[in-house]
């Protein structure tokens, strides 16, 4: 065998390139997934880790069908994704983000505000928990906090670039009261930086 360079039309620099069309075949009709998705199977540490590999590949695949104006494609592709690493066995988390924006240039709407509002349920169940502890104990979790916070951010920018007027509003009102109340956490610092992820 030998390596030979392929120049990559949707090319991420770092991560390289994905051919959408055998990557869709391959992930739809080739794969065996296993029971990852049953009720009775546990997902370890090192496997839930793993999960954001194969995940990250689905996203990229659906991005560049997108990109082709393969529209349909690209939602058949995330939906099986979500099937096959569930919420209740992979939670979600900010690598969500990306998903969401694929869904919503896919022109799913529905399954976007679904991600949208699960990712936001998560991470406002992390803020209270950070707000319930006390000084000594808060600054431990500044990184986490303002992650959070950034993560609320991109969420309610996203629903408002996309006229999910109701979803927006939902999630801005409670980041605003967040920021008004940061004090009271005893963190002193707050940096909004949206998270690195592999979308573009």
């Amino acid at each position: 065998y030998r390596f030979l360079p392929v120049k990559a039309e949707n090319y991420i620099e770092g991560v390289g390139g994905v051919d959408e069309r055998k990557t869709y075949d391959m992930y739809m009709n080739k794969c065996q997934w296993g029971n990852l998705k049953e009720p009775g199977v546990y997902v370890d540490r090192e496997s839930m880790r793993n999960s954001i590999i194969p995940k990250q590949n689905f996203m990229r695949t659906a991005r560049a069908l997108v990109d082709r104006g393969e529209n349909e494609k690209a939602i058949r592709l995330l939906d099986k994704c979500l099937v096959e690493f569930p919420d209740d066995k992979i939670p979600y988390d900010m690598y969500m983000i990306p998903f969401i924006e694929v869904y919503y240039d896919a022109g799913a709407p529905e399954q976007a505000n679904a991600i949208t509002e699960r990712v936001f349920e998560i991470y406002n169940q992390n803020m209270k928990y950070y707000y319930r502890l006390d000084d000594q104990l808060a600054k431990y979790y500044e990184t986490e906090y303002n992650r959070t916070l950034g993560v609320m951010q991109q969420l309610s920018m996203m629903a408002r670039a996309n006229r999910q007027d109701a979803l927006y509003e939902a999630i801005d009102s409670t980041f605003s009261e967040y920021l008004k109340t940061m004090p009271k956490a005893g963190i002193i610092t707050f940096s909004c930086q949206p998270a690195l992820l592999f979308y573009r």
